[in-house]
């Protein structure tokens, strides 16, 4: 429908037209466009700043530089049987929260904005087991929060949060506080380079895994040299290298080969047991050689028969040899022979002077019982002599008699 010739009385504020057109049902059916403005109408000038208000505005474009309402929805509410509160798939609240929600036949998920924070959250609509798994994540101007979880029941209304008891694991992330994580399945994981497993996994604990194929963990300084190695491979071929003097509280290990006593205490090598634990060595040199023999930690001392350990050592077979791993260079060696080749022994070496290891296998000559029994022979050999002497002053006296 189009008027022509209408002129807006001068005191009009608004102009509206109304237009009814009957079906005989007693209902108003309007055309659309309602009101279509042409070249015609030039009587009628629009004003601005005037306010409409209808109980619905139904159009596909809206034009202005401000729309002012309570709440504005975007799309139908959704149509799926989770859908209990009704929610749209956009929806701008009166308070400036804004949401979206989407649901399917796994997941419900909503976000929500608002005075400055974020909050996304996932809701599984499926149970697995008792628990129905949901995670939140809220972000705000100091803090990223990360939660996993589950919720008490089917949550398709977002009304629960992940947290306190039905929390699993979380990651903030925060300019005040760094980086934390909570819970076994929250790690750091470092790929490297590659994507095939040949990192390392720092966990909620601080611990560092490596990954399958992982060779090394490394610790170097800003010149890229290295400070430590840790060796991470399977196979344990891999060392612990450390570059650097090593201080274990008073014991400090350098590089130059040196093990030294910080508070110049002496340096104790124990068994977990209790006990002084055995050491292997090459050459050893020292300028003191100190066996504990205090009579405090002994029982069942006897005077001992030094006839009798005399005849040991005198029964000991002694030998001239090489290692089989000297070469041209080395000295002649000497001493007795322990035989842990021939079932019947070649060489003569009574069992008290054999030393054994902690599995009982035969491990070499004991050097202090057989220093000591060396010391009980000079004694024995000495009684011979002062009764050779002896002797020998009584046939003086007599040749000189």
């Amino acid at each position: 429908m189009t008027i022509n010739g209408f002129n807006a009385p001068s005191t009009a504020v608004y102009v509206g037209l109304q237009y009814w057109a009957y079906n005989g049902t007693g209902h108003a059916l309007f055309s659309s466009p309602m009101l279509t403005q042409t070249a015609q109408s030039t009587g009628y000038m629009p004003d601005t700043g005037n306010v409409v208000s209808a109980g619905e505005i139904d159009g596909s474009v809206i034009n202005g530089s401000t729309i002012n309402g309570t709440t504005f929805h975007g799309g139908d509410i959704i149509s799926n049987s989770n859908n209990t509160s009704n929610f749209y798939p956009f929806t701008i609240e009166s308070s400036g929260k804004t949401s979206t929600t989407f649901f399917n036949s796994m997941d419900a998920l909503r976000t929500e904005m608002s005075g400055g924070g974020l909050r996304t959250m996932y809701r599984a609509i499926n149970a697995s087991g008792s628990q129905y798994e949901a995670y939140d994540g809220n972000f705000s101007g100091d803090t990223i929060s990360l939660n996993s979880g589950f919720t008490n029941g089917k949550d398709m209304s977002f009304s629960q949060s992940v947290s306190g008891n039905q929390l699993t694991g979380q990651v903030v992330i925060s300019p005040l506080n760094g980086l934390h994580l909570w819970g076994s399945t929250q790690s750091i994981h470092f790929s490297g380079l590659q994507m095939n497993g040949t990192g390392i996994t720092f966990n909620s604990y601080g611990n560092i895994i490596a990954d399958q194929a992982s060779t090394w963990w490394r610790v170097t300084n800003f010149s890229g040299s290295d400070i430590a190695n840790f060796g991470t491979d399977t196979a344990g071929s891999n060392v612990i290298q450390f570059n650097r003097e090593l201080d274990i509280g008073n014991f400090h290990i350098n590089t130059g080969h040196t093990f030294t006593s910080a508070d110049n205490g002496a340096i104790h090598f124990a068994m977990g047991k209790g006990g002084a634990a055995d050491i292997y060595a090459g050459a050893v040199n020292y300028t003191s050689l100190v066996k504990s023999s205090l009579l405090s930690v002994k029982q069942d001392v006897k005077k001992a028969d030094t006839a009798y350990w005399a005849q040991l050592v005198n029964s000991i077979d002694l030998a001239t040899y090489q290692y089989k791993t000297d070469d041209n260079t080395s000295h002649l060696r000497l001493s007795s022979i322990v035989d842990d080749v021939n079932a019947t022994k070649q060489w003569q070496l009574p069992d008290v002077f054999i030393s054994r290891d902690e599995n009982g296998k035969l491990s070499g000559v004991d050097d202090s019982v057989l220093l000591n029994a060396t010391l009980a022979t000079v004694q024995e050999q000495q009684k011979q002599i002062s009764a050779l002497n002896g002797h020998l002053l009584e046939l003086e006296a007599k040749l000189n008699g």
